[in-house]
Formats: C-alpha cells, structure tokens, sequence
C-alpha cells in the first residue's frame, strides 16, 4: 500500500494562495462600487444642471370676460411661462398703470366704466429679464344705453312714444313701438284702468288707445324676444284734460346752460326760464344717458356730466296741469375730446414711465426702450448710465431711443418726461446687466468661471511654448490630475481652434455633456489598483 505524503507548502505558495484567494472578491467589490459611483454621478449631474438655468419668462393671460354693458368688471388670469415674480398691467383705457408681487398683481380684477374696445397688456418679470403680452382690441366695453344690434341676441331694450301726450277728453293717442333687440311680442298697459294687452302683430307694436277720463296716466310697454323681455314705463306721461280745464294754459318751454363747450369730461348747469307755471320737467341731454322727469328743484335745473367728445341736442320738456311744451335746441353742447394736445394743452404734470425690450445680455448690447408715460408729454431727456451723453429731444427718436452698451456692467436708466406744465423722472436701478463677451467662452454650465486654465502659444520650429492670458486660435489647455495612490502624474493636453472647441473642467463630475471624465477616472483608478495587486504577486513570486 502506497503512502500519501502530504506536500511540503512553503512560504511563497502559502502567499500564493492567500493572494489568488483575496484577488477575486476585491474585484468585485471594485467593479460593484464602480457602478454605484457611476450611477449616481450622472444623476446628480442632471440635477446640478437641470436647476441652475433661469430664463426671461414668457408672457401670457386670458381674461373671464371679453364683451359686455358698462360698467364691466374683468377678471384677468396670468398664464406666463418661465416662473415670474412681479406682473405690470395696462388696462388701455387710460387709468394708471399697475406694478406688484403679490397675487393681486399677478391675477387682478378691473372695471371698466366707460363703453370702448380696449388693448390690454402684460408685462411677466423675474430675474433674468421681463416679457410683455400685447392683446389688441381685447375688451369691448357697449353702453349701457346703446345695445349692439349686431351682437348674439340679447333681451330687447323697450322703448316707444306717442303723437301726442296732452289734450281733452276723448284723447285718442297713436303709440309708436321704438324698442332695440328685435322684439316680436308687445304688452301694453296704458294706465288708466283698462284691459292689458299683448301679442304679435304690428297691432300690438303700435296699437292706439282713447283715454275717455280726465287724469294723469302711466304707460307701459314690454318688449318680448326669444332671449328675454325689457319694460320701459313713462310716468305722468299723458295728460288728460276735461272741459273745465280750457282756460289755463300749458307752459312755454324755454331753457339756458352756464357753458356751450369744453374738454371732455365737461360739467353743464341747465337752468329752466318755462313761463307758465310748469310743475314738471323732462330732460334729454342727447348722449344716451336716461332721460330724467320729476317735479323737484333738481330736475327744474339739473346739472349733468358729458363723458366723451361730441355735439349734442338737448330736449327740455315743461309740464303742468293744462299740458306740456317741448323745447329742443340742436347742436347746443359741444364737447371736445381730452386727449387732443392740438385743441387742449396739458393740465396736469406727466407721470413718466418706461420699459426695455431687453434687460440682460453680452456686450455690445442694444437696448430699445419704450416711453409709456401718462399725461401727455412733449419732451424726453434720458441718462442711460454708462456714462455716455444724457438726451433730451421732442421727436419720435428721443421718446422711444436705442442705446448700445459697449462695456459690462451693470446700469441704472433714468427717463425724464417733460411737458408745458412739468415734469417728472423714472429711474430704475441695477436694470441693464451688461456681461462680458469673455465669459461666454469661458464659462461653465452652472454661470461660474473656470480657473486654474493655462493657455499657450506654440512655435512651429522649435515647439517651445509660451504661457498667455487670452486662448488665440490655436492653443493647448493643459491639466494635471494626480493620482496619490501610484504617485504616477498623469498630463493631458488638449488642443482648442475656432472650429472645434473643447471645455476642459477643473473638476471632472462638473462637465454636463456625459459621465465620460468620471468613468475615465474610476476606470484609471481601478486599472492602478489592479496594477498594484499584479505587481505585488509577481514580485513575491521572484522571492
């Protein structure tokens, strides 16, 4: 029977050993980590470079309603894109002009009192610049008093008169239908007692009544389409005379006004001059406003307000027990419109106001600014601040100017709006941001500057080179990455013309393009740590 003698193991096979048995699980614990490290490198790339970018925002909003009766109240909804942090409104129908942060600012509400197709427009800002929404013809804003009978259907607006509303018993009166809307239905009430009536046909639209009792009636009329119905009444509107009363005498109407013309909005004080003792007065002032008709000292001599430009007729109707007379004067007020600087000069000092069309930028920068002041100005001085020469000028050119930066910085913009009665100055600080055209070369993703670069120049004959502080056309960029753990210093240079540029990046997991810096890196620190293993078991292998 054979012996088995066990053989002898020496020092350098039990190192053997050891080393071939500790090779394989450091291998996977270096490759497994390289993944790890991998994986979350490129992640917290997208991260670092997904955030830091801001952007002018993007102007933009709707409104709740367009179209619609004064007064009309809207409700404007911002819908910019780009995260703004302040909002600026004009509502175009002159009033002043809104700047906020708050929520206010951003969705506002707005009346609009007078009739008129208005522009409206938004300016979206944040940090890195501002936007602006210009919407034309936006709002319409119908008078109350006038519908548009070209709009979708609408309920009608009544209306009607007579051919006469005075005179003796019997007293036959002829109503003539005058209402807006298209109504095809008419109710009558003709105030003294008699049966409604109500239908269709053009008897019913202009029907005729006998009022056969002295006495002061009321009339109704109720204009009826398939959107709605509207009524209008007209109290002490007939008057019914009996035999007794010939002999007294129904008054002579006759009026005055303390002024004929002015700037709109123009305030007129209308003094009633009737002989014959009215006790009642009817006015119609002519420009769509309600007719009003009372027995008081106030409709006796009203005061009334003309809001826009126009001539109008005025009609004064006298009343008493007897009948009524009515004086009509045509073209009697005259109103001229406010904001015509050919007819009215300026009665208040200008409120000045601007914007850019840029607010940020690299040098040579052109800035176009825009004049948005009220008030009517004639004259515009601005100070750009760079220092360059202040303007001031009364044509087109000085009111909306373009300024071209030459140099970085960042600049304060002063507007002075000038006019006969006046003046007044907007300055807004730190509003142009003027960079260098340097740094966009020499800039990475997240807005900071690359240091630690060396640029050179190389002679062609004796490739000596040459440091410099601005990259010519043709250049090397040299980095220098050590690797303590072999001590081994390893240099790469990389060369840069105008058309192929490269990056290079002092930190390796800044570069935004790819995790290609960092893989390279990992993948050299492995291959050392391999190489130290491989060295190490050779070496021993020589013992």
């Amino acid at each position: 029977m054979s012996k088995i003698i066990p053989k002898k193991v020496n020092k350098r096979d039990r190192l053997d050993l050891i080393i071939s048995t500790l090779t394989a699980p450091l291998l996977f614990i270096i490759i497994f980590s390289s993944i790890v490290l991998i994986a979350v490198a490129q992640i917290d790339g997208v991260e670092e470079y997904t955030t830091d970018t801001e952007y002018a925002p993007d102007a933009e909003f709707s409104a709740d309603v367009i179209w619609g009766y004064a007064p009309l109240t809207v409700k404007f909804t911002d819908e910019s894109t780009g995260n703004p942090t302040e909002w600026k409104w004009n509502f175009g129908d002159g009033s002043p002009i809104i700047d906020g942060t708050t929520s206010d600012y951003q969705n506002p509400t707005y009346t609009y009192e007078k009739a008129g197709v208005y522009e409206v427009k938004e300016t979206a800002i944040n940090s890195a610049g501002r936007n602006t929404e210009i919407k034309s013809h936006y709002i319409t804003v119908v008078s109350p008093y006038d519908p548009d009978p070209q709009s979708p259907e609408y309920a009608p607006d009544a209306e009607f008169s007579a051919d006469v509303t005075s005179g003796y018993v019997p007293l036959t009166v002829k109503f003539t239908d005058e209402s807006t809307g298209n109504p095809t239905e008419w109710k009558w009430n003709f105030g003294d007692g008699s049966d409604i009536i109500d239908g269709t046909t053009s008897d019913y639209q202009n029907p005729t009544h006998t009022y056969k009792k002295a006495g002061i009636y009321e009339v109704k009329e109720t204009a009826i389409n398939s959107a709605g119905r509207n009524t209008e009444i007209k109290t002490g509107y007939i008057t019914v005379k009996s035999l007794e009363q010939i002999s007294e005498k129904e008054p002579d109407a006759e009026f005055s006004v303390d002024v004929t013309s002015g700037y709109a909005p123009l305030t007129v004080k209308f003094t009633d001059k009737s002989p014959g003792n009215p006790t009642e007065w009817k006015w119609n002032f002519g420009d769509g406003s309600p007719i009003i008709d009372g027995f008081t000292l106030t409709y006796q001599n009203p005061t009334h307000t003309y809001e826009k430009a126009g001539v109008y007729e005025v009609k004064e109707t006298a009343i008493n027990s007897a009948g009524r007379n009515t004086e009509i004067k045509a073209g009697y007020i005259t109103v001229k419109p406010s904001d015509d600087s050919d007819l009215q000069p300026s009665k208040h000092t200008p409120n000045a106001e601007f914007f850019a069309d840029i607010t940020s930028g690299y040098a040579p920068l052109a800035v176009k600014f825009t004049d948005e002041s009220t008030g009517h100005p004639t004259e515009w001085k601005w100070n750009f601040g760079d220092g360059s020469p202040i303007i001031d000028g009364t044509t087109s050119d000085y009111q909306n100017p373009t300024h071209t930066y030459e140099k970085a910085g960042v600049y304060e913009v002063k507007e002075t709006a000038i006019n006969s009665v006046g003046r007044n100055t907007e300055i807004k600080t730190e509003y142009i941001t003027v960079k260098s055209s340097k740094d966009i070369e020499n800039t990475d993703y997240s807005g900071s500057q690359i240091s630690d670069e060396k640029y050179f120049t190389r002679d062609s004959q004796d490739e000596s080179d040459t440091e410099t502080d601005v990259p010519p056309q043709t250049q090397i960029i040299e980095t220098i990455t050590q690797f303590y753990t072999t001590h081994v210093e390893d240099i790469s240079t990389t060369f840069i013309d105008d058309k192929d540029t490269n990056t290079i990046y002092n930190n390796p997991s800044s570069d935004p393009s790819n995790g290609d810096s960092i893989v390279n890196n990992i993948i050299t620190v492995i291959g050392s740590i391999i190489s130290a293993v491989i060295v190490a078991y050779i070496q021993t292998k020589r013992k």
